[in-house]
């Protein structure tokens, strides 16, 4: 099955129509061109990673691809393994060497940032141990991985984010909103009291 799956991911334009077909977003459907909103020079490494298939992942690297290859919207395969919270494909691609664990995507999205705002604690964990991430990075809403984990109340990261010592727990989204203050709106008492 690995075999068949790498040669899937090794021929573009067939690659490039499975992508469309899986992760195009139904939700444009009102515009003519909804087909059309799917992520362009995805790369297999991009697959596997984002679906967290590890062997191929492994397959792929011990091929030499381009571990930090981007997509049409900057984001790397790290990226997506980060935002799905697959900690073993993370790991993966650290151990790799080649991939920059603070890449920003074009909306200023990094790994980090994902991987806080969706609550994966492990993932934050083995980025944070890399040494090269900015704790302090933000995105296009000036929204940073503590400012995101407190809004959503993901506790676990917001203690690792604080431990560090890095984070600033006064930093301000593009609305003068701290981490305190989004715990706050969004009812998360727990994280009010971190």
């Amino acid at each position: 099955v690995c075999q068949l799956v790498m040669e899937l991911l090794e021929q573009q334009a067939t690659m490039a129509a499975s992508i469309q077909t899986l992760i195009v977003r139904k939700r444009h459907e009102r515009s003519s061109t909804y087909s059309q909103k799917f992520p362009k020079q995805f790369t297999g490494l991009h697959v596997a990673a984002y679906f967290g298939i590890n062997e191929v992942v492994q397959r792929l690297i011990w091929k030499n691809v381009d571990v930090d290859s981007k997509d049409d919207t900057g984001r790397t395969p790290l990226l997506f393994a980060a935002n799905n919270g697959h900690d073993a494909t993370v790991d993966l691609l650290l151990d790799a060497g080649q991939a920059s664990a603070d890449a920003e995507d074009y909306f200023g999205f990094t790994p980090l940032l994902v991987a806080a705002k969706n609550g994966h604690s492990t993932t934050v964990k083995l980025l944070l141990d890399t040494g090269k991430v900015n704790v302090e990075a933000r995105d296009e809403y000036y929204m940073t991985p503590l400012l995101k984990a407190a809004e959503r109340g993901h506790d676990s990261v917001v203690r690792l984010l604080l431990d560090v010592g890095k984070a600033d727990v006064e930093s301000e989204n593009n609305h003068n909103q701290t981490p305190l203050s989004v715990a706050a709106q969004t009812g998360h008492g727990a994280t009010v009291k971190l």
